[in-house]
């Protein structure tokens, strides 16, 4: 279910591009101690990215379901990138929509993983 009405925007990465980052700063040398914020400038809300994975799956955007939202919910919640991006020179590389369907196929393809923990 989407909390509220899924209007509220987040900054989306591509998995493999955070490891990406976080490798980028360990192996960097004369940072130790700097702190980076990682993000790609991938805004989008809540409720497009649902339509969007719901489109990639073929399915009807009315199996969303809203409920109560929950109090003190941030708008937006996105990261400044600036200092990576000039001081390792990393930035997010993936493709927006190439991403985001990789990660919904490794969903569908891995269903054993995520269904367990849905169970438990």
């Amino acid at each position: 279910p989407i909390h509220g009405d899924g209007n509220y925007i987040r900054d989306w990465i591509y998995v493999k591009d955070q490891c990406e980052a976080f490798d980028k700063a360990l192996h960097t040398k004369g940072i130790e101690g700097e702190i980076f914020n990682v993000g790609a400038s991938n805004e989008r809300t809540v409720i497009e990215m649902t339509e969007h994975i719901l489109t990639i799956l073929d399915r009807p955007k009315d199996l969303i379901e809203f409920i109560q939202d929950r109090p003190g919910r941030e708008k937006r919640r996105a990261v400044d990138i600036n200092k990576i991006r000039e001081q390792l020179g990393w930035q997010a590389k993936t493709d927006f929509n190439k991403a985001l369907e990789e990660t919904v196929s490794w969903y569908v393809e891995n269903h054993w993983w995520w269904e367990k923990r849905i169970k438990a």
